[in-house]
């Protein structure tokens, strides 16, 4: 039986987006019946996870665009982290933008990238060292502030991951982790469920092909209790705040469709500002973590 990635509780009933199609396998998002969340089921073994990520298939298609743009908390959030200089680790460093925008605010920044060729495109690009994983784990090497941005998610074993990278902090460090927030409340989370809801009840349920690089997708409240009741760290700050993705436009709009999509991406934006942080609408959160035992 699988179970959910963030609270390792049982999985229900298929949920929105319902399924997707890759490499001759179907995988469905399944409802967690305890913290809301939804986990891809089957989980994709060691041969489909290095299918998904090939160099070409995934770096080479979201990480080389010259319009790609650092963390919008970046400053706020590694700002909180106090007085300076930091030493900083962004584990699953892409590109390596953040590495650089973190470089530029003094921090002396170092990066982690399984695929070699994307190891040196982040260092060439940052001016940062960018590691392989095995690299940092048998040295000395100890970090400030570990960064996981869009990376939580992508992980078939979230906590366990997190667990080990504890070892790479240094004394009262902390983790800075930025990621999506899927099955949160918006007005994008809302039209997307209808639509897909009306689709399937007219028989015209789509199959998606395109990999399940997202592994869980979840809410604020589940992401919370995934920091502090199954890790047991202390969270110093978290915010959630709404983007309008996917529905907001930032190209020009061509069809009736797609503008519609974007009133509703904007308007989830509004709603979201108006309705102010206590009600945690929105499709992503920042957090800045300590663990208990550092």
């Amino acid at each position: 039986m699988s179970e959910c990635l963030l609270c390792r509780s049982e999985l229900g009933n298929d949920v929105f987006p319902y399924s997707t199609r890759f490499n001759d396998r179907t995988y469905r998002y399944r409802n967690c019946v305890r913290c809301g969340s939804s986990t891809i089921d089957p989980l994709p073994g060691p041969d489909e996870l290095a299918a998904m990520y090939r160099q070409d298939e995934y770096h080479g298609v979201f990480y080389d665009q010259p319009e790609e743009e650092p963390s919008t908390v970046l400053d706020s959030f590694l700002s909180a982290t106090g007085d300076g200089p930091h030493t900083l680790l962004d584990f699953g460093c892409g590109s390596g933008q953040f590495l650089k925008a973190a470089k530029a605010l003094g921090f002396r920044a170092e990066g982690v990238e399984i695929d070699p060729v994307v190891r040196l495109k982040a260092a060439q690009a940052s001016g940062c060292p960018v590691h392989a994983l095995e690299e940092l784990e048998q040295g000395s090497q100890r970090f400030d502030v570990i960064h996981l941005g869009d990376v939580l998610e992508h992980l078939p074993d979230p906590a366990g991951s997190m667990r080990a990278l504890e070892a790479l902090l240094s004394k009262n460090g902390q983790f800075f982790l930025e990621g999506p927030l899927e099955t949160n409340p918006s007005l994008v989370r809302t039209a997307g469920v209808l639509f897909g809801s009306v689709r399937a009840n007219l028989g015209r349920q789509a199959v998606g092909t395109y990999p399940p690089y997202h592994l869980f997708q979840t809410n604020a409240r589940a992401q919370r209790a995934f920091f502090e009741e199954r890790l047991g760290y202390k969270i110093d700050r978290f915010e959630v705040w709404e983007t309008g993705w996917p529905y907001r436009s930032t190209v020009r709009i061509e069809s009736i469709g797609a503008r519609i999509r974007d009133v509703i991406g904007r308007a989830s934006v509004l709603v979201a500002g108006v309705a102010g942080p206590s009600t945690r609408l929105g499709n992503r959160f920042a957090a800045l973590l300590r663990p208990s035992s550092l």
